[in-house]
Order: structure tokens, then C-alpha cells, then sequence
């Protein structure tokens, strides 16, 4: 499910983060999102029907520990999305 606050650009594609700052490719289906570093950043513009399968992605935390798991794509903020439109700027 897609929050009212999500950031959607002109061709409906929903602007996602990951969490770990590294050049980052992520397989949903056919397709293969790459998350581009721009201003500490690492953002890709997803199709709406893929959402669902980014927020599938899980990162460990907590050390390590099999039970720390957490989501690690999510929902980019405008302030997000400005930052790493504009390279940084405000």
C-alpha cells in the first residue's frame, strides 16, 4: 500500500530509499531497480505495482542478530527526494 505522503513522479513511479549507502540493485519480477547515490541518498523511482516487493527487502540489524530485521527499502521523503534531485541542494 502506497501512503498519501509518498513521492510520485510524472510517470507514476513512487520514490523508494534504501537504507544501506551503497550502490544497491534490487530484482522485483522481471525488472532490476538500481539505487543511485546522489547527496547521502540512495534512491530509485519505482513502478507503483513493485512496491510490494522493495518493502519485501529486509537488512539485518541490532548486530547482526536473526531476529533484527528490518525493512530495508522505504518511502523517500520530499525532503528526500529534493536533496537528491538537486545533488545536495536545498
Amino acid at each position: 500500500m502506497i501512503p498519501d505522503t509518498a513521492v510520485l513522479n510524472d510517470q507514476g513511479q513512487v520514490a523508494m530509499k534504501h537504507l544501506r549507502l551503497a550502490p544497491i540493485r534490487v530484482k522485483c519480477s522481471d525488472y532490476t531497480y538500481a539505487f543511485i547515490i546522489r547527496a547521502n541518498i540512495a534512491m530509485a523511482w519505482i513502478q507503483s505495482d513493485h512496491v510490494p516487493c522493495l518493502q519485501r527487502v529486509k537488512m539485518r540489524c541490532c548486530g547482526g542478530s536473526r531476529r533484527g530485521k528490518k525493512s530495508a527499502v522505504i518511502f523517500a521523503h520530499e525532503a528526500d527526494v529534493r536533496q537528491w534531485t538537486n545533488g545536495g541542494g536545498r
